[in-house]
């Protein structure tokens, strides 16, 4: 798995926003790794062999249509966030 992410990094230094990265090694390219504030935020929800990805805004609306009953077993994810 190590030498896996190690083959996507070096693939991402290929990319536009990856090319500030080419000739760092990874630890380094991670201590240095700011995200943006303004991304989108996901949440990705799953169970068993099913799982969802949403943004966060579409997840609060489902969140508030949904049961009671869901909503007590989605409020740990929520507590996560």
């Amino acid at each position: 798995m190590v030498l896996i992410g190690y083959f996507f990094f070096q693939l991402y230094t290929f990319t536009e926003e990856g090319y500030k990265y080419q000739g760092k090694s990874l630890p380094v390219a991670m201590k240095k790794y700011k995200p943006e504030d303004d991304e989108p935020k996901n949440i990705i929800i799953y169970a068993g062999n099913y799982f969802g990805i949403f943004g966060f805004l579409e997840f609060l609306e489902l969140y508030s249509s949904v049961n009671d009953k869901t909503k007590e077993k989605l409020k740990p994810v929520l507590a996560k966030i």
